[in-house]
């Protein structure tokens, strides 16, 4: 009698279950996005008047989610290994949500510390490590270019979001608190039940194939193939991509918690022309994630990366302006200088989010990819948290976004040297004589 569980080799007419779970994902992703960092980034020039705090002091929060996210990340990809990527997810969206919950009734910068070390222990659930190991269990051939459809997915909410977060801030009648708590509403009442009807973890459990295939993949790309953790530590590649993270994520978590102080507070905008540009960043973000996942599909990801990378350094070089009185912060100066900025500093980064997202698993397989991708977002994650931290702090204490702007020309940089440094990675597939070669490998 044949096993019903069993994946089928007939053909189904009916719409493949993992776009389903795409769809889950964005979903998911979207609110989590919004409530952990597009919503905080455009409260905090009001919070800085509500709880009489510095521009450090404030932006240290986002510090703290990074941190602890960081910290938490290699427990995160254990426990995917050990209890399934569904239970996690579960779990990050609940704590979430009381957190989100929460956030309306703060009153100290102390319990804002303490909700953002919440946002850290979600975001090794919610972030992007689970989206990346189900996407990757159930996308195979076309796996960059899903990717590249769910980063888009999650961006295109943000060229609209920031608008209508900045309205409810401004909104005498609403205000930040009010907007955390329309955020909990739909994190309770939609985004919960959604995850747990619509999620499953591996084609298998509906019967099917990864991509909807009639037959099984190829066996370098099972969930038994790839690198053990301790034979990727052992890899210049493993380093190489988590200092590459630090860098860049530091590059881009450091525009993305202070463009609106930035623009607001020193350049003189009002919060509606800086979401007006943030927005843009987003739409260009959004381009990014899609065009550059499709590519990787196609072409040398490390090349890719390298573009990616390469497009944020000429970007942040527009931050600055290089006078004959010295080098300082410029960015508002012109319209036509920041909507440049926004579309080549959104095309990059939104490249660079696909190709984070693609290089780990082309790089080391499925073995043990939890433990991996955890293990870099650590390093990753540490490194940027003190980044962003820099930036706050040269901002309090030179008075200018100078030393921050130029901190973030060096990261992009460097970053982009990380990825030109890798180097090809061969492993062989437990049940095939022929190794397995990373997508990163040079021709």
């Amino acid at each position: 009698m044949q096993d019903s569980s069993a994946p089928s080799d007939r053909p189904s007419g009916r719409t493949f279950y993992g776009w389903y779970v795409v769809a889950a994902l964005i979903a998911m992703g979207i609110v989590s996005t919004g409530a952990t960092v597009t919503l905080p980034r455009l409260a905090f020039p009001q919070m800085t008047q509500d709880f009489h705090a510095s521009i450090a002091a404030i932006s240290s929060c986002i510090a703290v989610t990074i941190g602890v996210g960081g910290l938490m990340a290699p427990f995160g990809g254990a426990l995917i290994d050990r209890f399934g990527p569904k239970r996690l997810l579960l779990a990050g969206v609940v704590i979430l949500a009381v957190a989100v919950s929460l956030y309306p009734f703060v009153t100290a910068i102390w319990q804002l510390y303490v909700l953002h070390v919440i946002f850290g222990v979600e975001a090794s659930a919610c972030s992007l490590l689970v989206p990346t190991v189900l996407i990757s269990r159930w996308f195979v051939a076309r796996r960059g270019m899903v990717i590249g459809l769910f980063l888009a997915g999650l961006t295109a909410t943000g060229v609209v979001l920031p608008n209508l977060i900045a309205l409810m801030i401004t909104s005498p009648a609403l205000g930040w608190r009010a907007a955390f708590g329309c955020f909990a509403v739909v994190l309770w009442l939609i985004v919960i039940p959604l995850l747990y009807f619509v999620i499953r973890e591996t084609p298998a459990d509906v019967g099917r194939y990864p991509d909807g295939a009639a037959s099984a993949p190829r066996s370098g790309s099972t969930a038994t193939t790839g690198l053990t953790f301790g034979e990727a530590l052992r890899t210049p590649v493993f380093w190489l991509l988590a200092a590459a993270t630090a860098f860049l994520l530091t590059a881009v978590l450091s525009v993305i918690s202070h463009l609106a102080l930035y623009l607001t507070r020193d350049s003189g905008l009002g919060l509606g022309r800086a979401a007006y540009f943030m927005s843009l960043i987003s739409f260009f973000d959004l381009a990014g994630k899609f065009l550059f996942g499709l590519g990787s599909d196609r072409f040398s990801k490390r090349r890719i990366a390298v573009v990616a990378a390469g497009l944020m350094a000429v970007a942040s070089l527009m931050l600055l302006d290089y006078g004959a009185g010295g080098v300082s912060a410029g960015l508002a100066d012109s319209t036509v200088r920041m909507t440049l900025f926004a579309a080549i500093w959104g095309l990059g980064q939104g490249g660079l989010a696909s190709i984070y997202m693609l290089l780990m698993p082309e790089c080391f397989g499925q073995r043990e990819l939890g433990r991996i991708m955890g293990s870099i977002m650590l390093i990753g994650q540490l490194g940027q948290s003190l980044g962003v931290y820099l930036a706050g702090y040269l901002r309090t204490a030179t008075g200018s976004y100078t030393a921050t702007f130029g901190m973030v020309v060096v990261c992009t940089l460097c970053g982009a040297l990380c990825y030109v440094a890798i180097r090809p990675v061969r492993f062989v597939a437990p049940d095939d004589a022929m190794p397995a070669e990373a997508a990163v490998v040079l021709p």
